[in-house]
C-alpha cells in the first residue's frame, strides 16, 4: 500500500468514527447567567430543537420595540382591519405595523402595506407575514422622501380580489 492510500484510509476511518460517536453525544441545555436579562414566562422553557437566538438585550416577547400606536379600524373588502404601529415612523427607516383583519369571508391570501399615496407611486410596497393566526406583521421600509399627504395603505387579497383602505399615520 502506498503512503497516499494509508492517509486516505486513516482519514476515512477517522470520519466514520466521528460520525458514529456523534450519535452518542447528548444535547446540552442552554445555560444562562442569572443576570443576563434572558427571561421566560413562568413555566416557559426552551423546547427541544428550539434553535432561536436572542439579539443582545432582547427578551422573549420583545419582538418589536417602541410604543404601540392604534391607527384605528377600517372596513377593507368585508374585513374590519385594525392596525397598530409599533415605534416611530421615519422616512428612510423601517416601520412595523401589526395588522388584524377580522370578519369577512374567506382567509386573506396576502396583506400588503405601504406609506404614501393610494396608487403606491413613489412608495415601497411590503407584503406582510402572518406571524400568528389572524395577525399579520409588516416590516415596512418607508420611502425617503415620503410623498406629501402620505397615509398608511393596507391591501387585503382574498382569492383574486384585492381591496384597500387607508389610515392616518398619527405621527
Amino acid at each position: 500500500m502506498g503512503t497516499q492510500t494509508i492517509k486516505l484510509s486513516t482519514l476515512l476511518f477517522s470520519a466514520a468514527a466521528a460520525v458514529a460517536l456523534s450519535a452518542y453525544v447528548l444535547p446540552t441545555p442552554a445555560v444562562h447567567a442569572a443576570d443576563d436579562g434572558h427571561k421566560h414566562e413562568e413555566g416557559e422553557k426552551h423546547k427541544e430543537g428550539d434553535k432561536h437566538e436572542h439579539k443582545e438585550g432582547e427578551k422573549h416577547g420583545d419582538e418589536h420595540g417602541g410604543a404601540q400606536v392604534d391607527l384605528g379600524t377600517t372596513k377593507i373588502g368585508g374585513f374590519d382591519v385594525q392596525v397598530t404601529r409599533v415605534g416611530e415612523l421615519k422616512a428612510g427607516e423601517e416601520a412595523v405595523f401589526i395588522i388584524k383583519p377580522t370578519g369577512g369571508t374567506g382567509e386573506p391570501k396576502a396583506v400588503r402595506a405601504w406609506v404614501g399615496v393610494e396608487t403606491g407611486q413613489g412608495s415601497i410596497k411590503t407584503k406582510a407575514e402572518e406571524e400568528k393566526e389572524g395577525e399579520w406583521h409588516a416590516h415596512h421600509a418607508v420611502s425617503k422622501p415620503m410623498p406629501a399627504k402620505s397615509k398608511l395603505w393596507i391591501e387585503v387579497e382574498v382569492g383574486s380580489t384585492k381591496s384597500k383602505g387607508s389610515y392616518e399615520l398619527k405621527m
